[in-house]
């Protein structure tokens, strides 16, 4: 059975968001990129 690693796995390009932007700009980006979890940075 072929191991797995992380890199097999993970997301490329992870979309993010800051606090100061609005939820409308988050809603459309998850729109937009089809993504169900959208990080928060600070």
């Amino acid at each position: 059975m072929p191991t797995l690693t992380a890199n097999d796995l993970m997301t490329a390009k992870v979309h993010t968001v800051s606090r100061r932007d609005s939820l409308a700009e988050a809603y459309d980006l998850i729109g937009d990129r089809k993504i169900r979890h959208l990080p928060v940075v600070d």
